[in-house]
Order: structure tokens, then sequence, then C-alpha cells
């Protein structure tokens, strides 16, 4: 999305001035206030965008790293379980 948008903007913003060449001096002073008003709106979708991402990202990496915690602590839980499973069979066994 980075590479991609401002490649689409400086199109957009060349086809406008393009036309904008092709009519009257008049016409092409309020196509470039279009242009300038289509790129600013773009760069606020994209920056919003971006930011929306952002977020989605941190949350994931905090639901991720809370995963993490409860699957650390279960194994170590169950590999208490399982040490002291051996030793307490062990003691009924020679016992």
């Amino acid at each position: 999305m980075t590479t991609v948008s401002p490649h689409t903007a400086m199109a957009t913003a060349v086809a406008f001035l393009h036309l904008a060449q092709a009519q009257s001096p008049s016409a092409a002073r309020s196509t470039g206030l279009v242009v300038v008003v289509i790129g600013v709106v773009i760069g606020v979708v994209i920056a919003a965008a971006l930011a929306a991402f952002v977020r989605a990202a941190r949350a994931l990496s905090v639901m991720i790293a809370a995963f993490m915690q409860a699957a650390a602590a279960m194994t170590s839980v169950m590999f208490t379980v399982l040490v002291l499973g051996v030793v307490v069979g062990y003691f009924l066994i020679h016992h």
C-alpha cells in the first residue's frame, strides 16, 4: 500500500494537470484546485488506513503475547504435574 498509493496519486495529479493544460486558464485553475483537494483527500484516507492497520497490529501483538504467557503457564503446570506423577508413581511402586 505504501508503494502503490504515491504512484496512484501522482498519476491522478498528472492526468488532471494534463487536462488542465488542454483547457482555458480559468478552467486550469479550477482543475488545479480539484487536484489539490483530491490529493489531500487521498492523503487523509491513506493516513487513516495506516493508522487503523497500526492499531490492529498492536492489538494483535498484545493478544499473541497474552496467549503465549497463558501457554507458558499451562506448560509449566503440566510439566510440574508430570514430574510429581513420576515421583509419586516411583515411590508407590518401590515402597
